[in-house]
C-alpha cells in the first residue's frame, strides 16, 4: 500500500497513513501473510525488495504497525421494555477502525442489491466491533442523515434498508427489458442496424453509470481524509467494464474507455495518497457459466461468464491498485466484508529513495510510476498499493476571498465546502429528487425538489398568529472528478401561519429549484440546508445522467410522480421529493419527451409510451401501450405525458419502482427504445 512521506517524519513515528510528497523519500505500506492467510509480523528490511518502473530501490526503513487496542467503550445502555439500545458515541481515542461500505445501486441487479443487504446486515449485527466507525453509502443516491459514520447499528440498518435497484445504473432488470422490437417483420438489413443501435445504447448507459460509480468512489475518498486512523473502503457490486464491444459480427472489435480510465487512474492516486484501500465485492456471489447461458442473478446460477469476466476488470483493477481484496465467485459474503475490514489490523511500512527522475514531466504531464514491492522468504504472499502520480506535494496556500467578492459567494462557497465530503454530522433530514429536464430557451437542467423535514428547523415568533425560519440551500452538480461543474447558493425564508406551521411538522417543507447543466454527461447532483439560527445541516445527493438532446433522437426526463395532477388543484404536497403514497391515493406519473414532434426535414416519430411497475425485481403491473399525442402540442418537440396510477388496500406495501419507456414504432433503429425509472413507496391507507 502506497504512501509518500516527507523525511522530516522518521518511518519508525508513522502509524497512520498520511501522504506528503517530497523527492526523497517514498514509502510504501504492505500487507505480508503466509500460505494460510495469516499475518506474518518479524521480516525485516531485509527480506524486502521494492522495484520502481521495474528497476529495484533499496529499502531504507522497515517497521511493523499492529492496530493498538481502542479505548474502553462504555456499554450501551438498554432502553426499558425491550426498546431500542442506545450506544454512546466514539471518541477519536476509541475509534479502532474506519470503514466506508458502498452499495453500487448503479452497478447492481434487483438480486444483488438483494444479497448485499442480507450480508450487510448480518456483519453488523454479528461481526463489527465496538471500536468500529462505519458509514453505509450508496452511489445513485443518498441521504446525509444515513451515511454519517456511526457505531449505532439501528442507524446503520436503516441505511442499509434504503438500498434499492437503480433503473438508471447499467446491470439491467432480471424482470423487465427495453420494449422489444419485433425482428420477424422488418429487413435483415434493418434488424442489423437495430442491433447496433441497442448496443450503442448500452454502451452509452454502462460507461455513464460506471463514471457515476468512480465519481462517488471519488466522493468518499476525499470525504475519508479527515477521519481518523486507517481506513477501508468496500465496494459491493456486479462490476464494471473498462473496454466495451464497439460492433456487432464479423468485424467486433472493443475500445478502451479513455474517459473511465483516466477517472480511476485519478481516483486510484487519491487513494494511494490518502491511505485508503479500496477492496471490492462482486456481490452476486458463487456462478458457474457456459457460453450464452442467461439465467435471473442467483448464488450458484449459471451465466454468461464471459460477460460476467468483463465486469471483473474494473473490480480488479480497483483492488490491485490500492492493495485491496478482490472477492469474486464467493457466497459468503459477510465473510468477504469481514475479511476485507479486518485487512486494517496489521502492515508493514517500507521507506525507499525514489530517485531524481521520479517527479520530472513527460510532454507537460506526470509520469505514473509503478511499485512492485516483493518479500525474498520463499512461502509468503505481499500485496501493495501499485504505484502512484509523480506530483511532489506543495503546500495549498489559502489566500482568502479576493476582495469585492459578495456575501453571497462567501457562503456558497462554504456551503459547497459543507456537502463536499459525505460524511458531514448532520442535522436536518432530507429526500431529494433531481430530475433531468431541457426547455427550448436555456438548454439542459436539473430540476431539484427538496423534502426538508419542518421539525429539525428552527422556528421562531414572526408578527401575530405566524413563524418563520431562515435556511441557506446551496445546490451543485458535480462531475466524475468530484469538481463542481455549476452551483447556487440562496437565502430562503421559510413564513407560515401558526395553523399551517403545525401542518408543516407533519408533512415537512418542499423546496423547489432548478440549475442549469452546461453540457451532457453524469453528474452527481447535491443540495444542502443550514439552518441560520440552530446552524444545523442536512445534505443529500443522487445520480443525474443528462442526455444530449440536439441530436433529434427520443429523449425522456426524469420521472415525476405526484398525488396532484397539476400545481394548485389541491393542497401543498411533498409528494414530489418522498414519493410515499397511500393505498387508494391517486399517483400521477408524468414525464417529458424530447423531441417527438421530429426534427425539420426529417420523418416525424410515431412514439408509443409504456407504463411498468416492479416489486422485489418482478413485473406487477404493465399499462398497455399508448400512441403520445403530439398534435395541438404548442411546441411538438417537448411533449409532456402523465398516466394515473392507483393501488387498493390488497396491493402489499412496500417499495416499488416504475418504468416509463417510449419507442420510435417509425424507426426503431434509430432509438430501438428510451427509458426512465424511479422509486416509490406504498402504505397502508390511514
Amino acid at each position: 500500500m502506497l504512501l509518500l512521506l516527507a523525511p522530516v517524519l522518521a518511518a519508525q513515528t508513522v502509524s497512520e497513513p498520511t501522504l506528503r510528497i517530497t523527492v526523497n523519500l517514498v514509502q510504501v505500506d504492505a500487507v505480508v501473510t503466509d500460505s494460510h492467510g495469516k499475518r506474518v509480523t518479524d521480516l525485516t528490511k531485509d527480506d524486502f525488495v521494492i522495484l520502481q518502473d521495474g528497476k529495484p530501490h533499496k529499502v531504507t526503513h522497515c517497521t511493523y504497525f499492529a492496530e493498538p487496542p481502542a479505548a474502553p467503550i462504555p456499554a450501551a445502555v438498554k432502553a426499558p421494555a425491550g426498546g431500542p439500545v442506545a450506544v454512546p458515541a466514539l471518541k477519536p481515542s476509541q475509534t479502532r477502525r474506519v470503514v466506508a461500505l458502498v452499495v453500487d445501486d448503479l452497478g447492481m441487479a434487483f438480486s444483488s442489491v438483494h444479497f448485499a443487504r442480507q450480508a450487510l446486515r448480518q456483519w453488523v449485527d454479528e461481526q463489527m466491533q465496538p471500536g468500529d466507525l462505519v458509514s453505509i453509502v450508496r452511489t445513485g443516491a443518498n441521504a446525509g442523515t444515513f451515511q454519517q459514520f456511526t457505531n449505532d447499528k439501528r442507524l446503520l440498518h436503516a441505511a442499509i434498508d434504503r438500498a434499492r435497484w437503480n433503473g438508471l445504473g447499467r446491470a439491467d432488470s432480471d424482470a423487465v427489458k427495453e420494449p422489444d422490437v419485433d425482428l420477424e417483420t422488418i429487413s435483415q438489413e434493418m434488424r442489423g442496424e437495430i442491433e447496433k443501435e441497442i448496443l450503442k445504447n448500452e454502451n452509452l448507459q454502462h460507461e455513464m453509470s460506471s463514471v457515476g460509480t468512480v465519481g462517488a468512489l471519488t466522493w468518499v475518498v476525499q470525504g475519508l481524509q479527515q477521519m481518523p486512523g486507517r481506513k477501508s473502503v468496500i465496494l459491493l457490486s456486479d462490476g464494471f467494464k473498462m473496454w466495451i464491444q464497439e460492433k456487432t459480427g464479423p468485424n467486433e472489435f472493443r475500445r478502451a474507455l479513455d474517459r473511465l480510465s483516466n477517472q480511476l487512474r485519478n481516483l486510484t492516486d487519491l487513494a494511494n495518497r490518502t491511505g485508503v484501500a479500496i477492496h471490492t465485492i462482486d456481490a452476486r456471489g458463487l456462478m458457474t457459466g457456459r457460453p450464452g447461458a442467461k439465467a435471473p442473478t442467483a448464488p450458484a446460477e449459471v451465466v454468461d461468464l464471459s460477460s460476467v469476466t468483463n465486469n471483473w476488470d474494473g473490480l480488479r483493477f480497483l483492488a490491485q491498485e490500492t492493495g485491496g481484496l478482490f472477492t469474486k465467485n464467493d457466497n459468503d459474503l459477510p465473510g468477504a466484508v469481514d475479511k476485507s475490514v479486518e485487512d486494517q489490523n496489521g502492515y508493514y511500512m517500507l521507506g525507499y529513495n525514489p530517485g531524481p527522475d521520479t517527479f520530472q514531466l513527460k510532454k507537460g504531464k506526470s509520469k505514473y510510476h509503478r511499485v512492485t514491492v516483493k518479500v525474498t522468504r520463499p512461502g509468503l504472499e505481499v500485496r501493495s498499493r501499485a504505484g502512484f502520480l509523480g506530483v511532489p506535494d506543495e503546500p495549498r496556500m489559502d489566500t482568502g476571498q479576493a476582495p469585492g467578492r459578495s456575501l453571497m459567494v462567501n457562503r456558497e462557497r462554504l456551503l459547497l465546502e459543507s456537502i463536499a465530503s459525505p460524511f458531514q454530522a448532520e442535522g436536518i433530514r432530507l429526500h431529494l429528487a433531481a430530475l433531468f429536464g431541457n426547455a427550448s430557451d436555456s438548454g439542459s437542467y436539473v430540476h431539484a425538489m427538496v423534502h426538508i423535514d419542518a421539525r429539525d428547523l428552527a422556528f421562531v415568533q414572526d408578527g401575530p398568529g405566524y413563524r418563520k425560519a431562515t435556511v441557506d440551500v446551496v445546490l451543485a452538480t458535480f462531475d466524475a472528478d468530484s469538481e463542481a461543474k455549476g452551483s447556487v447558493a440562496k437565502d430562503h425564508n421559510i413564513r407560515v401561519s401558526d395553523a399551517g406551521y403545525e401542518r408543516m411538522l407533519q408533512h415537512g417543507y418542499l423546496y423547489d429549484a432548478m440549475l442549469a447543466l452546461k453540457k451532457a454527461g453524469a453528474y452527481q447532483f447535491r443540495v444542502g440546508v443550514r439552518d441560520v439560527s440552530s446552524g444545523k445541516f442536512g445534505s443529500a445527493s443522487q445520480f443525474v445522467f443528462a442526455p444530449d438532446v440536439s441530436n433529434g433522437q427520443l429523449v425522456l426526463s426524469g420521472v415525476s410522480l405526484d398525488n396532484r395532477l397539476a400545481a394548485g388543484t389541491q393542497a401543498y404536497s411533498s409528494q414530489p421529493a418522498l414519493r410515499v403514497f397511500r393505498h387508494g391515493e391517486p399517483i400521477y406519473c408524468g414525464v417529458m419527451v424530447y423531441n417527438a414532434g421530429g426534427v425539420r426535414g426529417a420523418r416525424r416519430p410515431e412514439v408509443e409510451m409504456q407504463v411498468r411497475v416492479l416489486r422485489d425485481g418482478r413485473m406487477v403491473w404493465r399499462g398497455e401501450p399508448y400512441p403520445l399525442k403530439v398534435e395541438g402540442q404548442s411546441d411538438p418537440g417537448r411533449v409532456p405525458f402523465v398516466q394515473k396510477l392507483s393501488f387498493g388496500p390488497r396491493t402489499p406495501a412496500g417499495s416499488y419502482v416504475i418504468q416509463v419507456s417510449a419507442i420510435d414504432k417509425a424507426a426503431p433503429a434509430k432509438r430501438p427504445a428510451v427509458t426512465q425509472w424511479t422509486d416509490f413507496e406504498l402504505t397502508a391507507a390511514q
